[in-house]
């Protein structure tokens, strides 16, 4: 890191914004889970005379956020990454306290279990087992017989190597991030929704002064913060400053919700990760949410993606093709696993995209003189939401950001990162997710 180690900094319960890289007013672009995320850490941290102010040219929570699974899971290849996931957690907590309703926050404890079959999963699951507990993730080794009686659908073979976390769940994305924006908005958040950027006003050295939003308003500033999704980095791209896109493409996520026949899959059975399958389930209110990974994910040029939620809904047509070429080719792999599938049926489909990296690892910091962006969420933006929120804040007030998440660290790529052949790169990202190397 540039400056604290992470599993540091997280771990603080409050902080003290004396300054935030000298600003009296503060902007967030982006009004997702992230962007909710990030405007309550710096309006609860931020001092009297700072105003936060949060844009969103849609309704709350109607674009990602909405289409996410909301899976939330500490176990990872990255220590940086457990921790973020571990403080969205303690966030949960505090903001069930603050609302002093644990629903509120839209959380189901289930726990989590992975299991791995392959010899190089296992050495994966193990590293990642080991990572995770140095960002202070507890989890405990179980034996197949006591992950098929936490999941009775599950038919295990002796030889399986299981982790389980106890206290991984999932979220309603959408309710989260209400909860966020109702604190950030208790602490003094402003926030105009249906109200897009236009455009960007600056110095001639490309300092921010202002935000020209579409209800006709400049709305002066001294610092801004674009958690814009799939889109974040194309407000600094495509502005005067012209500055560096971010090395990250929208890759494409999906699963269905199913509901069972039978009782096999208990509405409290903990998230299940099966990566030599490529699959994961996770309980849901109205059954169990299957998701799929492909080795060759589709990906989009953000350039060309109208900013509206009918951008996260364009690729549900092809729900046809994902069946036959996914779970079709793999239906016998899988029942071996899950004999119960055959008692599946498939109501909905539900595709979105997340915005993914060459590395996996978020992108936080920088993108201009007082332009930060926070972004490449990887599939698990609604998990580590809390841990991004929290270095956000505490990068403004330091004046420097973990080097590991620096939106400038494939700058050579330069605009190649709108091609084929990179957005090809950053969807093997996503299918390697939980598998060996």
């Amino acid at each position: 890191s540039a400056f604290l180690p992470i599993t540091s900094i997280l771990s603080s319960r409050s902080l003290s914004l004396m300054a935030i890289a000298g600003a009296t007013r503060v902007t967030i672009c982006g009004g997702g889970l992230i962007g909710s995320a990030v405007a309550r850490s710096i309006a609860r941290a931020a001092p009297i005379n700072v105003s936060t102010l949060l844009l969103d040219s849609n309704p709350p929570s109607t674009c990602a956020t909405a289409r996410s699974a909301g899976m939330v899971i500490q176990v990872s290849s990255s220590v940086s990454k457990s921790a973020m996931v571990k403080r969205t957690l303690q966030d949960i907590s505090d903001l069930a306290d603050e609302f002093d309703d644990e629903t509120s926050v839209g959380f189901t404890k289930t726990g989590t279990v992975r299991i791995a079959f392959s010899e190089g999963n296992i050495t994966r699951l193990c590293e990642d087992h080991e990572k995770s507990s140095k960002a202070g993730v507890f989890s405990r080794w179980i034996s197949p017989e006591e992950a098929s009686a936490m999941c009775p659908f599950l038919s295990l073979p002796s030889t399986a190597k299981v982790l389980f976390t106890p206290d991984d769940g999932y979220v309603d994305p959408c309710v989260l991030a209400g909860s966020y924006l109702t604190s950030a908005r208790n602490a003094g958040l402003e926030t105009r929704f249906n109200t897009s950027v236009q455009s960007l006003e600056m110095t001639e050295t490309n300092v921010i002064t202002a935000v020209i939003a579409s209800d006709g308003q400049r709305y002066l500033t001294d610092l801004a913060v674009d958690c814009g999704g799939v889109w974040a980095g194309l407000l600094g791209h495509q502005s005067a400053a012209n500055f560096e896109p971010l090395s990250m493409a929208p890759t494409r996520s999906h699963y269905w919700i199913a509901t069972a026949s039978d009782d096999s899959f208990p509405r409290n059975h903990p998230n299940v990760i099966l990566p030599d399958l490529q699959i994961y389930t996770r309980p849901s209110p109205s059954g169990i949410i299957l998701g799929v990974q492909e080795n060759s994910s589709v990906t989009l040029d953000p350039t060309t993606l109208e900013i509206s939620p009918e951008s996260h809904a364009i690729l549900d047509c092809m729900e046809n093709e994902v069946m036959s070429e996914l779970l079709g080719a793999k239906y016998t792999e899988i029942s071996e696993v899950i004999p119960a599938l055959e008692n599946l049926e498939l109501n909905n489909y539900v595709s979105g995209l997340s915005s993914y990296t060459l590395d996996g690892r978020y992108i936080i910091g920088n993108q201009g003189p007082n332009l930060y962006v926070a972004s490449g969420c990887n599939g698990s933006g609604v998990a580590a939401a809390g841990g991004i929120a929290e270095l956000m804040a505490q990068g403004l007030t330091a004046g420097r950001f973990p080097s590991e998440f620096s939106p400038s660290r494939f700058k050579a790529l330069g605009s190649k990162i709108f091609d084929k052949e990179f957005r090809g790169r950053c969807a093997a990202a996503r299918s390697s997710k939980f598998q060996s190397r």
